[in-house]
């Protein structure tokens, strides 16, 4: 058995990248973007109003005032798309709208709300400066600047910057394809009726969800697979064979019906780790089938919470091209705990703010099969190895969970 530590840093090492793969944009959210996009024009790539109003000369309504406005004829109209580039004389105005060409001649633009128009001319009542009002050739991005640099993750804001840049496709950080297998011969499906000594499994759900939440690729799904080393082995070398990650849950530990680390030493796999000084957790194992990575965890499916975001989250992201772990922060602790494990427990917990200062009380339901427990918590509470007791208003590290609102 290792420390938690230990097992966190193995992970790591034991990381790589899948590579690099062309996307097309509409695609590409929530990849991580892998080379730099440069911009292949000016932005904007001609200068133009920002407002819906009139074009000026600067000169023109230096002496305008409330008391003395100071009337100019509309020589033109230019609406946002027409090309066609105006001349403004003097002692005129230009009716524009936004996005439009400004016209040669112009040195700001007047929104249409500070002043009196009517079909024919406008009516202006205060100077105005130079410039104002008026997008110029490349004021955001000038030609060949680097806009986005690799290893963001592209959102919805990048897809509609990239589209403005005139990028179809991108390159982005490949994502790892994923097999999910759920063991246990107590294991039904939630639309069947339940007989004694049988459960629904949450697993299966859990992973599903927490997996498409994260946009990776599930290739094999092998569910409810019976406590047989038959079974399991023909699980595992499918879920194996089909993916870069295959994640087991049961069958794991000591027990006389527990058979993943059998079939995985007949699958030829090289251990990295089996057994964790944590709880929940402790029967966690990680190792790889050549180039293939397997993460065995617990039955319980509180157990299966914890270490896939402890664990399988931070590996699936590395992996994806982010080095992305749960975020963690200092919090005071509401209510005195105590343990008698030699472990790191993570302890489920609830966090609340008050003015600038994090309070988290940990959750009463604190057992590994109380699934009730950990949908009610936004964070796990670090209680360390060395520590049996935890007082209140004593400062703690918490983890936060992906859907933690603070």
């Amino acid at each position: 058995m290792i420390l938690f530590e230990d097992a966190i840093k193995l992970i790591k090492e034991n990381s790589f990248s899948l590579g690099v793969e062309e996307k097309e944009i509409l695609d590409s959210c929530n990849f991580i973007l892998a080379e730099d996009i440069f911009a292949k024009e000016n932005h904007p790539s001609f200068d133009n109003s920002a407002v819906d109003g009139f074009a000026v000369k600067f000169c023109d309504l230096q002496n305008a005032t409330r008391e003395n406005p100071i009337n100019l004829k509309i020589a033109f109209t230019i609406k946002a798309g027409d090309e066609e580039n105006n001349i403004l004389g003097n002692n005129s105005c230009g009716r524009i709208m936004t996005g439009a060409i400004i016209p040669n001649g112009t040195t700001a633009v007047v929104m249409k709300e500070k002043c009196e128009a009517n079909t024919e001319s406008v009516k202006f009542f205060s100077a105005v400066k130079e410039g104002e009002n008026i997008r110029y050739t490349g004021d955001e991005i000038k030609k060949g600047e680097i806009v986005l640099k690799s290893g963001i993750e592209i959102t919805p804001a990048v897809i509609s910057l990239l589209a403005t840049l005139g990028y179809e496709k991108i390159n982005v950080f490949k994502k790892p394809k994923i097999a999910i297998i759920t063991t246990g011969t107590e294991l039904k499906e939630i639309r069947e009726e339940l007989q004694k000594g049988k459960i629904r499994n949450s697993n299966k759900y859990f992973l599903l969800s927490a997996l498409k939440n994260m946009g990776v690729e599930i290739s094999f799904q092998a569910h409810n697979v019976n406590d047989s080393k038959e079974e399991i082995y023909n699980a595992l070398k499918n879920g194996i064979d089909n993916s870069d990650v295959t994640i087991i849950t049961g069958g794991i530990s000591v027990g006389d019906y527990d058979f993943i680390k059998d079939v995985l030493q007949d699958l030829n796999a090289e251990e990295i780790f089996c057994g964790v000084a944590i709880k929940p957790g402790k029967p966690t194992y990680f190792g790889k089938v050549k180039n293939k990575i397997v993460f065995g965890l617990p039955g319980n499916p509180v157990a299966v919470g914890v270490i896939f975001y402890e664990m399988v989250y931070p590996f699936l992201n590395i992996l994806s091209g982010k080095n992305l772990s749960l975020k963690q922060s200092e919090a005071v602790i509401t209510k005195s705990i105590s343990k008698k494990t030699k472990r790191v427990e993570l302890l489920r917990g609830h966090i609340e703010k008050i003015n600038k200062e994090i309070l988290v009380t940990p959750i009463l339901k604190q057992g590994s099969h109380m699934l009730s427990g950990f949908a009610n918590a936004d964070c796990l509470i670090e209680f360390p190895l060395e520590k049996s007791a935890l007082n209140e208003g004593e400062k703690v590290l918490i983890h936060f969970l992906p859907w933690n609102n603070i």
